[in-house]
């Protein structure tokens, strides 16, 4: 690192002081379940072991069916390799296993998909098992003796056998790989060079394992939604060991906020932590991160860049909403290690849960219902991978100043059989203020039917790349939009915080509000909804099996004002949840539960328990467009789409 830009910040190593508070740092994490267990660790070795078994047999079926003699095919082996915290010795209780399949020439991805497939299903103790095929890198997830995986697949057409030595540090090795290929190989690629690039690799791994516990609580991790995943965060840990390489754990972690409270992220500078290699001869279907070549690199508005070639932005996903979050969370962060190095306050108040269900005076809901839990685990992914865009589209509204999704999700489950099974996540939307004094002069108006519509497309157009034809599945998506105080007990497990008494600002009316109440525009009148589906919806809480008891399936009675339409979505081939006259039950604000956090790059993250005791921030004197707005969601048939928009105006 000859190179000014590489050089460290500070090559200062620990005082006394420093080394204690990180042996505190070590002893706070352990109850968080940070450090794998013994007896974890050896499971996932023993699982991996046991898949290593099944991939050396379906290679060597796959070779023999396809022609080869069966003295050649007992020599034609396969690969399996892990990647991602696993690799980099940051897995914690529970964690999951990212692998990478590595087949010969003779095996292709159908085989993949097919042979392989029936393969896992057919074993014992594998089960959740399913697969995402509609994405860059596709995935087989599942359940194997209780460890999830996700698991990868590589071809390499100019290997007939894979030697147990295959180094795929070898940028060579991609000129022969297709598009999916590449995606897929990259994950070992960038997590050994992360190793490589590390000063200190136990400092490293201390901190990381600090900042994931505080992203998940924080309700920071998840790149499905638009924040960052794993991948990411270790890569913002490894720059930081870079800068201040003999640093103790203790200090990386306070420089870690400081650093990135400070990054110049509204000019999007990128995170990288190697010079980006270039190789002008290599043609590869996938172009490297370059916002001087590629326009549409340069709009990524926190691009952190991985270290293996061809580099890629990991963080593509994160919008506006979403950094303003991350960027706040930055600044609480180095404000919570400075009280640490005071000794004003203890390691835990760093990654304390945040209630996420206080922060705002208005959610929109999003529910996915399927007939099955098979079906819904395939439907609940296409659902929650287009919420993102969803997302981008609402923080664009002109009155909306913040969108910003919850990383933790709810899963209903059905206590009959014929019950339908149902995944919630919320989204808080901030508004932005009024002036009272010229809220009656200037109209402004917030519409979420633009933003459904787009999201209602996306969710379809899965559908039908997954289940093309005429056997689709009776799903459904719905949006409800509501008030704080119409949110489901499910969201509240330690009970529903008392209300808090609004104040009144001075000169306002018996309403409290200076400006006239905001009404609905373009809706149709309300119904009280009632149980059209009778469906027994029990909830259950993450990581507890004990059901619950289950609120009613129904919209509140309160609701049945100057209505909002908001449509449920059935499948294209006419499937509706309820016909125009009689509104569908929203599981949103059904039941109470909650569901696992997904592995990988479509990982979500706890937003964290909401305290009892915590009352709602008061409302500043300026009001909010939204404030006094009537909710409800009657369901309307689809298809054709016909809806009332979210339409809001001031008089």
């Amino acid at each position: 690192m000859s190179d000014p830009a590489w050089e460290p910040l500070s090559t200062l190593g620990p005082k006394p002081e420093d080394l204690v508070r990180t042996e505190n740092l070590a002893a706070a994490l352990r109850p968080h379940g940070s450090f794998d267990t013994e007896e974890g660790l050896n499971l996932r070795k023993r699982v991996l072991g046991m898949l290593n078994e099944i991939v050396q047999t379906w290679v060597k079926e796959v070779a023999i069916r396809k022609g080869k003699p069966a003295a050649i095919a007992d020599s034609i082996k396969g690969q399996v390799q892990t990647f991602g915290s696993f690799r980099l010795s940051l897995n914690t209780q529970g964690g999951d296993v990212d692998t990478l399949v590595i087949a010969p020439n003779c095996v292709e991805r159908e085989d993949f998909f097919d042979t392989f497939y029936a393969k896992l299903a057919a074993h014992p103790d594998i089960k959740e098992l399913r697969c995402v095929v509609e994405t860059v890198a596709p995935v087989i997830k599942l359940e194997f003796c209780g460890v999830e995986m996700d698991i990868l697949f590589c071809r390499l057409v100019t290997h007939e056998t894979i030697p147990s030595d295959l180094d795929l540090s070898d940028t060579n090795l991609l000129k022969s790989l297709d598009k999916k290929c590449i995606y897929s190989v990259n994950g070992c690629r960038v997590t050994d060079q992360i190793l490589r690039l590390v000063p200190n690799q136990e400092s490293f791994r201390l901190t990381s394992r600090a900042i994931k516990l505080w992203a998940k609580n924080r309700g920071i991790y998840s790149n499905v939604l638009g924040f960052i995943g794993g991948v990411s965060w270790t890569m913002l840990v490894a720059r930081v060991c870079q800068l201040y390489p003999n640093a103790a754990a203790s200090t990386l972690l306070s420089k870690f906020f400081y650093v990135y409270m400070k990054w110049e992220w509204k000019r999007r500078t990128p995170v990288m932590l190697r010079t980006p290699e270039s190789h002008p001869d290599m043609r590869l279907p996938i172009q490297p991160w370059d916002p001087k070549i590629n326009y549409a690199d340069s709009w990524h508005m926190m691009p952190i860049i991985t270290p293996a070639y061809p580099q890629q932005n990991s963080t593509a996903n994160v919008g506006k909403s979403t950094l303003a979050v991350m960027c706040e969370e930055f600044e609480r962060g180095f404000n919570k290690m400075q009280a640490i190095e005071m000794d004003k306050e203890g390691w835990d108040s760093l990654w304390e849960k945040k209630d996420f269900f206080s922060l705002y005076n208005h959610y929109v809901a999003i529910d996915a219902e399927s007939p099955t839990e098979e079906v819904h685990r395939e439907y609940e992914g296409m659902v929650e991978s287009s919420i993102n865009s969803f997302v981008g589209t609402l923080e664009n509204e002109p009155a909306v100043e913040l969108a910003h999704p919850c990383t933790k999700s709810f899963t209903l489950k059905p206590e009959t059989p014929e019950g339908s099974w149902h995944t919630v996540w919320f989204i808080g939307i901030k508004p932005k203020p009024v002036d009272p004094a010229s809220a009656q002069q200037d109209k402004k108006s917030l519409s979420i039917e633009a933003a459904t519509t787009k999201f209602y497309e996306k969710v379809r157009h899965k559908m039908t790349k997954q289940w093309p034809g005429e056997n689709q599945p009776n799903t459904h998506v719905r949006v409800d939009p509501m008030k704080s105080s119409k949110l489901p007990d499910y969201v509240f497990p330690n009970g529903r915080p008392a209300p808090v008494a609004k104040k009144r600002a001075k000169g306002t009316g018996a309403s409290g509000s200076a400006s006239p109440a905001p009404t609905v525009a373009g809706t149709v009148p309300a119904k009280t909804s009632t149980a059209a589906s009778a469906t027994a919806i029990t909830a259950v809480a993450a990581g507890a099996g004990t059901p619950t008891a289950a609120a009613s399936p129904r919209l509140p009675a309160s609701t049945s004002q100057s209505s909002l339409a908001s449509p449920s979505i059935g499948t294209p081939n006419g499937a509706a949840a309820a016909n125009g006259n009689t509104a569908a039950p929203s599981s949103a604000s059904a039941g109470a539960g909650s569901r696992r956090s997904e592995p990988g790059s479509a990982s979500g993250a706890d937003a964290g328990e909401p305290s009892a005791r915590r009352p709602r921030q008061e409302q500043p004197a300026v009001e909010s467009i939204l404030d006094d707005m009537p909710l409800t969601s009657p369901s309307v048939a689809a298809p054709p789409i016909k809806r009332a928009g979210f339409q809001l105006k001031l008089n």
